[in-house]
């Protein structure tokens, strides 16, 4: 969130600076820092699969073991998280953004899927 109202902030001054009018397009003003937003989205949905894949490797002798016999769970496991956080974003996440912000939404979708 901190990265989020730093760098809107600096865009808002470096805006200013620039002449241009940040209130008639706030959008722009924070649209590059939706990655920020993303990641730590990513990071939250994750965690959980980090901590388990951690613990599977402490439970081995060495980190070879820990890749050789679990490797199929990893791998199902790391597939299956990416999997739910792209159906999460595609069919609830950005739905819900074009009805509650349609005008940045549309301008998204000129962007390509």
């Amino acid at each position: 969130l901190a990265y989020l109202v730093v760098g809107t902030a600096t865009n808002i001054v470096g805006m200013c600076f620039a002449g241009v009018s940040w209130q008639s397009d706030i959008f722009n003003c924070i649209f590059q820092f939706w990655f920020v937003v993303g990641i730590i989205g990513a990071v939250v949905l994750l965690t959980p699969l980090k901590a388990y894949l951690k613990r599977l490797c402490n439970e081995v002798a060495s980190p070879l073991d820990c890749l050789l016999t679990d490797v199929g769970r990893a791998l199902t496991l790391t597939i299956s998280a990416i999997a739910f956080v792209t159906l999460l974003m595609r069919y609830m996440i950005t739905p819900l953004l074009t009805n509650l912000l349609p005008a940045p939404m549309a301008s998204l979708c000129l962007l390509g899927e």
